[in-house]
């Protein structure tokens, strides 16, 4: 079982996560959208390339996979869930627009390897599932 606490230099703002990467449950206070996938990031190897700034203040709770908590966390934004060999990557693109993409200063959220259990890609992008045949 994962367990990571995070808290940044906001007076309150404090992200816990807990349970395993296809169960998960993240209680975000008071933190950024950043400060909550560094969180992820730190318990389960996501890696995040954003050209967005993700400063959007978030609180809640978070239930379901890793890959449904950091969809529910980019709401709204144009991104890119990549599955390989157990490793889930995003790429944020920046605030949803009619499906155009605005890019903005580069702004990596971490960039940390994670075991691989798995070796077949599988590419989300929003709801949608792509995966080589």
């Amino acid at each position: 079982m994962a367990l990571a606490h995070a808290s940044s230099g906001t007076a309150h703002a404090e992200v816990r996560v807990e349970g395993r990467i296809d169960s998960l449950k993240v209680e975000v206070r008071d933190a950024t959208v950043h400060e909550a996938l560094a969180a992820l990031s730190a318990a389960f190897g996501l890696v995040v390339h954003s050209s967005a700034a993700l400063d959007q203040p978030v609180s809640g709770s978070y239930q379901g996979s890793l890959q449904q908590v950091v969809a529910r966390l980019l709401d709204g934004r144009d991104h890119v869930a990549i599955h390989t060999a157990g490793k889930l990557e995003i790429r944020i693109y920046g605030p949803d627009n009619g499906g155009k993409s605005q890019p903005l200063a580069r702004r990596p959220v971490a960039a940390v390897a994670a075991p691989a259990p798995d070796s077949t890609p599988i590419v989300d992008k929003g709801r949608l599932m792509f995966a080589p045949r």
